[in-house]
């Protein structure tokens, strides 16, 4: 039975109340490394487990929280009890907008062919909000299960397969950074990196598809309207990309739930501004700050 990739706090709540759990495994995926991880072990909702995207990621690649193999990812999630049955949760705790990497992790597990993942509609910050319960004791122990991650290459996209379509024309290039990034005015988060844009690709801003009072995700039509007003075909070929893979995925997601399934350039800005065509490449203002 296929699950809804998007679901509130409501529907978590009344399954956790009714025992309806079984299959179910909460995972928090809040990015900020030690940070974040101290915050999951101080509260956490349910016998939610933690995964650090950073290091779930391939370590001997340079670029950031890179896709890990399908062993790795299969090692790591299968000891925190996740099976390839389980109805995965995801959520994450983003003050700013309320949800922020939980997309990112819930692309990882549909390139791995997991078939039941969903995002908490909100994250943490929501959860809270609704004044629903946390978790604030010991770290629950996890039951070691065995998972088989199979790697699902029509979603993933690489820098070569980027410039072919920024040279052809043919595929829309759908950049989710904020508008001062992408135009070059306003610095990368990360030391050294220049912003600016892909020559013809397009701006579409993660944050856009969100509420901004409520800082749950935006109504279909709404994400169409979104869409239309960047100038971005939804019926017509689409890659995502962004600063460093993590809220490309928000545009994938929202496709997803258009009907539509589009791949996320993993490399993103981070990799092009460094490694691609300089002729295909528009750049902006460096950045010295560290992220």
């Amino acid at each position: 039975m296929a699950v809804s990739p998007l679901v509130s706090t409501v529907w978590l709540r009344e399954r956790l109340l009714n025992g309806i759990k079984a299959s179910l495994r909460i995972v928090d995926g809040s990015l900020g490394g030690r940070s974040a991880l101290e915050e999951y072990k101080e509260r956490r909702i349910g016998e939610a487990v933690f995964i650090d995207i950073d290091e779930l990621s391939d370590q001997n690649n340079e670029l950031p929280h890179m896709l890990p193999s399908a062993n790795q990812f299969s090692h790591h999630v299968g000891k925190l009890g996740i099976s390839n049955d389980s109805h995965v949760i995801i959520y994450d705790n983003n003050e700013t907008f309320g949800m922020f990497s939980a997309a990112r992790l819930w692309w990882m597990f549909k390139a791995f062919g997991h078939k039941n993942v969903s995002i908490l509609d909100g994250g943490l910050p929501r959860w809270l909000s609704d004044g629903l319960p946390v978790e604030e004791s010991t770290v629950p122990d996890t039951k070691k299960l065995s998972y088989h991650a199979k790697i699902q290459s029509h979603i993933i996209r690489s820098m070569k397969d980027v410039e072919k379509a920024i040279r052809d024309g043919d595929i829309q290039v759908v950049d989710a950074r904020s508008n001062e990034r992408f135009d070059g005015v306003a610095p990368e988060p990360r030391p050294g990196l220049c912003s600016g844009h892909m020559i013809g690709s397009i701006n579409l801003p993660f944050y856009n598809l969100f509420d901004k009072n409520s800082k749950t995700f935006a109504s279909k039509n709404t994400i169409e309207q979104e869409f239309l007003k960047a100038g971005v075909d939804i019926n017509k070929p689409i890659i995502a990309t962004c600063g460093s893979g993590i809220t490309a995925c928000w545009i994938a997601f929202a496709a997803y739930l258009l009907g539509k399934e589009i791949p996320v350039y993993d490399g993103s800005w981070t990799e092009y501004a460094q490694y691609g065509p300089t002729d295909t490449i528009k750049l902006g203002v460096s950045s010295n700050t560290s992220s």
